[in-house]
């Protein structure tokens, strides 16, 4: 993945977040404290193609707001992410063994997401599973169906729901936002696909805006 495609995709971001009235978060990136910080708790920048050199197809951009960290003991217990999709871009299935999440339709697209059961360890369809939906609604669904959010509902995804989702085709890209008990993505994203979690990026422009894997170049 290229430089100039992840400053070109977070620039998109800034502007798409502004005018729907969420202001991201800043950070003082120039303070080493904060900085460390930053990394042990994975706060800021995600941009992944997950391996796949297909960005426009294959890709997820997150912003993590607030995050407990896995390395200490009394962390803390929740994290916060917004994230976006791009018109049928795909985030490939996975599942979490520790964390549970709400995600929820900020603005923009639909969001259209699959759940599976995670012990299964494979994309099996045409199974009924009880799921969580707005907070107060457990709807029985079956596995492998699409099932589409509108901006404001959201659904409850726990370590029993392995899932992959993706913003509406004939959208403009999908404001996504996540609610969960505290994210390890170095030790608990577990794919169904053989993806990789972070992108190999090639330099051919300058920094305009860290990632979390930027941090410990700083």
């Amino acid at each position: 993945m290229k430089r100039s495609e992840i400053n070109k995709n977070i620039r998109m971001i800034v502007k798409f977040c502004k005018k729907h009235g969420y202001v991201l978060p800043t950070f003082d990136l120039k303070s080493k404290h904060i900085v460390k910080e930053l990394i042990d708790r994975q706060i800021g920048w995600d941009i992944t193609d997950f391996g796949c050199d297909q960005f426009q197809n294959i890709g997820l951009s997150l912003f993590t707001v607030r995050n407990g960290n896995p390395k200490e003991k009394n962390t803390i217990p929740y994290c916060e992410k917004v994230m976006f999709s791009l018109p049928g871009q795909k985030t490939p299935c996975h599942f979490h063994k520790k964390k549970t999440e709400d995600i929820y339709v900020r603005a923009g697209g639909n969001l259209i997401i699959r759940i599976w059961p995670s012990k299964l360890k494979a994309k099996k369809d045409g199974l009924k599973m009880s799921v969580l939906f707005n907070g107060s609604e457990y709807r029985e669904i079956i596995s492998g169906k699409k099932i589409s959010l509108q901006p404001g509902e959201t659904v409850t995804l726990t370590p029993a729901h392995s899932h992959e989702f993706y913003g509406d085709p004939n959208g403009k890209g999908t404001l996504i936002g996540e609610v969960s008990t505290y994210n390890d993505d170095t030790g608990d994203n577990y794919f169904i696909d053989k993806v990789a979690r972070f992108p190999k990026i090639k330099e051919n422009e300058k920094i305009k805006y860290y990632l979390v894997s930027d941090y410990n170049n700083i």
